[in-house]
This record gives structure tokens, C-alpha cells and sequence, in this order.
């Protein structure tokens, strides 16, 4: 190329791939821009420059047409549009089973799976059942509405396989939309508008007497998996097209898709406000949305009452803030009656925390949320993640979950104290830091400074030596009585000795 010097050694270097291959390429003189080319620009011609030389080297698999190609807007827009991902292999190696549907597919990334596939047939019987009811729209009216939106549909999924994706496999995925969509609405539909709804028969087995029970918690374990969603869009468009009221029933008026989808997901949340402000993405949005938000009359999250801390805490504090060390420190330990994960709160010694119900579910659901802030491009907070790395270091042994249980901050319906402990062991596997701009970080900082302080640490050594046993309050007792008669006579003899000296 005309106009660049590239050193020999340079080219040797990069062909051996050597660190210190790295040069700057100055133009020749008279060869420069005025205005100086663009970053990109730069780059593509240093590569060019080296691809170009007789001795291609390392620089061999790159593509001379894409050299001189920015970053196009389709790319990042493309990234944007996306909220359905496949989990990385280094986060689904910590606990594969807890991304991977049981029963059912919903979406592209699982379909067809071998399963999966006894679903298939009665996902297909629900929509031909739905379409011969009277006055049914005709199937050709849900497809023309799927097929306008489509585009946006698959854009939500990233990195959808070629199979699924590109105008010569939209009939496949247009059919999947609605098959899926038909399929879960008749679920939701079910479960929460009451038997007087459902129209099949009692020995269904999909949605008969035995639905509750067979059918319904597997449903909604798997639409809570980030690779099996699909997006609240396609239900809307189902709904829309026929004109149903059914939802009203639901909420108030409206077609209120958000509040029937939480309702089925998670019967005893109250709904948050705002909720209907806008169609969430899909329903693991839906359950995340109601798990962070404070709910009204709930004050914000605060720490005040405890000591300060730098002004940029470690984003990983090493200090013991067990539930158990919390205790033994003074801390009070107290239940919100919230299950909002920003619900944390602070103030002076007392450390409130929203209930938190530890069941089967509770693992694969709380992996599948931070996967989903992990992986979500648009979300600049995180705080399931927050949430749950700082409860990790609050539950470390039997004692920590007997403590919360006592305090009715933990529900455990695992029915073992040591399996809520190895629960916490295997959420944390993956999680080393807090998110940045946590508010657990400050907490957690400022809990660990006050167990640190001098007073606190005489406390807990304390608390540990003569009251962490059941017996050890009656032993002291016991000890302290003794001492004190043991003292009263001694000064009973010395009283008695002066009056006889005395007399």
C-alpha cells in the first residue's frame, strides 16, 4: 500500500503472534490526512497492511472485504431488539437442569427436543379445540396478524438458529408463535379464571381435574426459564384477533396480558403498580418486574443508623455478616412483608428482609433471573443479583436458616435446614462481586464494619461462649449464683470477725 511503513520485525512478529508485535504505522511523508482517518480506519489498514505482505501470518482467517466495514447500526439494533437468550456454557455448566424445560417448549431454542415431544400433540389439539369453539376466528386471521409482527418477533430472540429465522423459514416460525401462544394462553386461562372457564373434558389430561396437579406447576417452572420464552407480543396479537374478553375478568378492563401472566406465575403477589404501563417482554420480565418493585407504602431502601463507610467500598467485603454474626453483634433481624427483593432495610441495629419462600422451584428460578440481567443488554440495574449474592453471605450454616426461620424471614418447604444452605452454596457458585451501584454493597460494608467494632466483637465472643447452647444461660446462671453466695459469705465471715475483734 502506498503511503505505509510497516517494519519487518513487525510482520515477523505478528505472524508469530508475539505481544510485542504491536506497532504504531505511520503514514510516509505527504501521505497524511489533514483531518486524520477514523479509529476503525486505522485498524483495518494496519491489518490490510500486514494481510497484504508476502508472509500473511496470523491475519490469514481475516476477511479482506470486512477490513474497512464498521460496526453497522443493524448489529447493534439487532442487540437491542433481543431479550430471549441461550445460556452461555459457562454459566449453564454450574447447573444445567435448571435452564432446560421438563415438560414443555415454548419457542424456538427447545422445540423439538425428545423430551419435549409427548407436548406436542396436545399443543396442537389446544388450538384445533379453540378454533372450532362458536364463533372462533378462522386460523387464516391469526396468521395474517402474526405474520405483521413477525419481524419484531424474531428480533427478540438472539441468535435465532437459521432454521428458524429469514422469510424462507417464516411459515415455520409463524406456526410456532401460534401453536406456543394458543397453548399457553389456555394454560394461563385455566389456572386462573376458574373451572367455570374450561370447556374440555373431565378426564383431559392436559386440562382436566388432575391439571393442578400434573399439569400446571411444570408449566409454569418452564415458562420462568429464560431459553423457553416466548414474547407477550404473540399473546397479545392472538388476543387481539379474537376480540376476547376474556382477560377482563382478570383485571379490571383492558386486555391486562401483564397482570394475567403474574397472576398465573405466582398466585399470592400482589400486582405491582404500573404494571399495565406497558407490555412487559415475556413472562420471565413479567415475574422479574414483580419481584423489584417496592411496593406502595413501602419506604425506600436506606442505611441509616450505621457507621459510615469509604467513600468506594470493596465491591467483595470478606467480613462475616451470617445471620448468626449478625445476631451474636446486636443486630436485630426482622421480616418485611414483602416479597420484593428491594424490600432490604437498614436502620441503626435492626437488618429488615423480605420473606423469602425456599421450595423446589427456588434455584432454577432465581438462576434463570440473573441469567437474564446478566445477559439483557438494556438492563442497567441488577439487583435479583444483588439480592441474591448478599443472602449468600447471610446464610452459611443450619444455624443462619434456624435463625431465619425463626424470625419468619425464610419459608422453608424443603423440609431440611441444610438443604436452604446448599441451596445459597450452589446460587453463589457463579457469583463473585456485586453488581455495580448495588445498595446491598453499602449494607453489606456497613453491617460488616459494625461487626468488626471493638464492642461488637467482645459481644459476639460472648453471645458464642456462654449462650450459643441452650444449657449455657442455666450454667452461667448457675456459676454467677454460686459466685455471688460464694463472695456474700465470705464477707458474712469477715463482718463476723471484726465485731468479735471489735468486742
Amino acid at each position: 500500500m502506498s503511503g505505509v511503513v510497516v517494519p519487518k520485525q513487525a510482520v515477523d512478529g505478528i505472524r508469530d503472534g508475539r505481544a510485542d508485535a504491536v506497532v504504531l504505522i505511520e503514514p510516509v511523508d505527504g501521505a497524511k490526512n489533514e483531518q486524520g482517518p477514523e479509529p476503525w480506519q486505522r485498524l483495518s489498514t494496519e491489518i490490510e497492511a500486514v494481510a497484504g505482505s508476502e508472509e500473511r501470518g496470523c491475519w490469514s482467517w481475516v476477511p479482506r472485504e470486512e477490513l474497512s466495514v464498521p460496526i453497522g447500526s443493524n448489529k447493534l439494533e439487532k442487540w437491542s431488539a433481543a431479550c430471549i437468550y441461550q445460556v452461555p456454557t459457562r454459566i449453564r455448566d454450574h447447573s444445567r437442569g435448571s435452564y432446560t424445560p421438563q415438560l414443555v417448549s415454548l419457542g424456538p431454542f427447545h422445540h423439538g427436543e425428545d423430551h419435549l415431544l409427548p407436548m406436542e400433540e396436545h399443543k396442537r389439539r389446544v388450538l384445533l379445540h379453540c378454533l372450532r369453539r362458536r364463533g372462533a376466528k378462522p386460523l387464516a386471521d391469526f396468521i395474517e396478524a402474526m405474520n405483521g409482527a413477525a419481524d419484531e418477533l424474531e428480533s427478540m430472540y438472539c441468535d435465532l438458529p437459521v432454521e428458524w429465522s429469514g422469510e424462507q423459514n417464516r411459515g415455520r416460525f409463524v406456526e410456532t408463535m401460534i401453536i406456543d401462544g394458543y397453548f399457553m394462553l389456555e394454560v394461563i386461562r385455566m389456572a386462573t379464571g376458574g373451572l367455570e372457564l374450561c370447556d374440555y373434558d373431565a378426564n383431559d389430561p392436559i386440562f382436566g381435574v388432575h391439571a393442578h396437579v400434573n399439569t400446571i406447576p411444570y408449566v409454569r417452572r418452564d415458562m420462568l426459564l429464560i431459553e423457553n420464552q416466548l414474547p407477550l407480543l404473540a399473546l397479545e396479537k392472538i388476543v387481539a384477533v379474537e376480540g376476547s374478553k376474556k382477560l377482563e375478568a382478570v383485571k379490571g378492563g383492558g386486555l391486562a396480558i401483564n397482570a394475567m401472566v403474574l397472576k398465573f406465575l405466582s398466585p399470592s403477589t400482589q400486582c405491582p403498580e404500573n404494571l399495565e404501563g406497558r407490555l412487559r417482554l415475556h413472562p420471565l420480565d413479567v415475574f422479574r418486574y414483580s419481584r423489584i418493585q417496592i411496593q406502595g407504602g413501602e419506604e425506600p431502601f436506606s442505611t441509616t443508623g450505621l457507621p459510615n463507610v469509604e467513600d468506594t467500598p470493596m465491591l467483595t467485603p470478606t467480613g462475616d455478616i451470617s445471620a448468626m454474626a449478625l445476631h451474636d453483634a446486636g443486630v436485630q433481624l426482622r421480616m418485611v412483608s414483602s416479597k420484593s427483593v428491594r424490600s432490604v432495610r437498614c436502620a441503626g441495629r435492626v437488618l429488615s428482609l423480605p420473606i423469602l419462600s425456599v421450595n423446589e422451584l427456588t434455584e432454577p428460578i432465581f438462576l434463570n433471573l440473573i441469567a437474564f440481567e446478566r445477559l439483557h443488554v438494556r438492563l442497567t440495574s441488577f439487583p435479583v443479583t444483588g439480592y441474591v449474592f448478599f443472602m449468600s453471605n447471610v446464610v452459611k450454616s443450619v444455624e443462619d436458616v434456624s435463625l431465619l426461620e425463626s424470625k419468619s424471614i425464610i419459608r422453608n418447604a424443603l423440609g431440611n435446614s441444610q438443604k436452604v444452605v446448599q441451596l445459597f452454596e450452589s446460587l453463589n457458585a457463579d457469583l463473585h462481586v456485586y453488581p455495580k451501584d448495588s445498595p446491598l454493597l453499602e449494607v453489606h460494608q456497613r453491617m460488616e464494619t459494625h461487626c468488626q467494632a471493638a464492642w461488637s466483637m467482645w459481644r459476639a465472643y460472648v453471645a458464642r461462649k456462654y449462650f450459643r447452647s441452650p444449657w449455657a444461660p442455666i450454667s452461667l446462671a448457675g456459676s454467677t449464683f454460686f459466685l455471688l453466695m460464694t463472695v456474700a459469705r465470705n464477707i458474712y465471715g469477715l463482718t463476723q470477725r471484726r465485731m468479735m475483734d471489735e468486742g
